[in-house]
């Protein structure tokens, strides 16, 4: 490459970085942005960012948490152990609204009250963290996202002087915190349901309920500043930058709960006939096993195999364990007469304690588990049954 080229590219950076170590225009405001939902599953609980206007300096630019790249080496891997690296990101302000024009999804733009000197401060803050060397760091989903960082940067800079609405009282846990942006995605949401242990349920209060963009919004809206003795609120100027009419797409008619329950009937009826004929069909109990087993290993990788915090004490294993790979190969023999008589006595009444149990459970189950519960109850007890006589 040519010298005088790489003196041009020399100078550009440190031109850049020059600019970005000067201090702000008494002009200048922070923003806080929120962003609507989007169809994409990593669009789905919305994003916050920040957003710096100095006008005085034509700089207008958008800090924001949350992102990461596709690129990056054993991204999919790294991405399901909860060992990817996410980042703040800095993007342009132009662009970024572009970007949520074109996705039709609402920005709503809060500025922060913030003196001067508070605003340089976290103005090179923010610039500090977004240099490569610190810009990444260790996402959680409930912990550390793109809504608790932006929590972070504020409790950081007010310090004493935040103030939060103590009265302001959130009746959720994390799982149910999340379940109406799953709402279009009933399958995900299921899904989701399911892989998520006893964290997910664990009661917010106003400060933790921060983790999702929309409590970022609600709650510094009620929240207030202690100025040397004058109370100020810490949102002010609320503006919306885009009002899209979009809405994410509609249910699907064959969710998880109507194919669980259509499920059921159908299973209803060949036990019914499997019980009248004193026979077992023996491949419908093996795919069922086998299932639960790979279900069961499942949950056991996202426990102890996985970085992800939400996944742990995952009490689904009580009914999804292991051994269900070993008895489908049993019942698939149909050999052993006891072993396929009590195996089953004993899963079905663990299935009928936790469908008893369904509403004080610790952990709490997706509606759409009642259904199975009762296939994998009939199912037990029509084999039970049978193998005795």
């Amino acid at each position: 490459m040519n010298k005088k080229v790489i003196l041009f590219f020399i100078i550009l950076i440190f031109a850049f970085k020059t600019s970005f170590s000067q201090n702000l225009s008494p002009k200048a405001k922070i923003y806080v942005l929120t962003c609507s939902p989007g169809e994409e599953l990593y669009q789905v609980f919305g994003h916050t960012a920040f957003f710096i206007q100095d006008s005085a300096r034509h700089f207008f630019m958008v800090y924001h948490y949350g992102t990461f790249n596709f690129s990056d080496p054993n991204f999919y891997l790294n991405f399901i152990r909860g060992r990817l690296n996410y980042m703040l990101g800095l993007e342009y302000y132009i662009d970024f609204i572009n970007e949520y024009t074109i996705d039709k999804r609402n920005v709503y733009m809060t500025e922060l009250n913030l003196s001067y000197e508070k605003k340089n401060e976290i103005y090179k803050f923010l610039t500090w963290k977004s240099q490569p060397e610190n810009r990444y760091y260790k996402y959680d989903f409930f912990m550390d996202n793109c809504a608790t960082r932006v929590r972070g940067v504020i409790e950081k800079f007010y310090g004493d002087s935040l103030i939060y609405p103590q009265n302001y009282k959130i009746k959720k846990t994390y799982r149910q915190a999340i379940t109406p942006y799953l709402r279009p995605m009933p399958w995900t949401r299921f899904g989701i349901n399911l892989l998520l242990g006893l964290p997910a349920d664990k009661k917010l209060d106003f400060r933790s309920a921060m983790f999702l963009p929309d409590y970022i919004d609600t709650v510094y809206s009620k929240s207030t500043l202690n100025i040397n003795g004058k109370i100020e609120p810490v949102f002010k100027n609320r503006t919306t930058l885009i009002n899209s009419n979009f809405k994410i797409g509609k249910k699907p008619i064959f969710n998880p709960t109507l194919t669980f329950w259509t499920l059921f009937i159908i299973m209803f009826f060949v036990s019914l006939w499997e019980f009248k004929h004193k026979k077992i069909l023996k491949g419908i109990d093996f795919s069922m096993y086998f299932l639960l087993g790979i279900i069961s290993f499942i949950l056991l990788f996202m426990w102890f195999g996985t970085d992800h915090t939400p996944t742990k004490w995952n009490l689904n294993i009580i009914w999804a364990f292991p051994t269900h790979i070993w008895f489908a190969f049993v019942a698939l023999k149909g050999k052993n007469k006891k072993l396929l008589k009590n195996y089953p006595f004993i899963f079905a009444l663990i299935i009928l304690i936790l469908l008893i149990s369904f509403p004080i459970f610790p952990q709490q189950y997706d509606i759409a588990m009642i259904p199975l519960f009762l296939i994998f109850s009939i199912r037990m007890l029509n084999s039970y049954y049978i193998y005795k006589k």
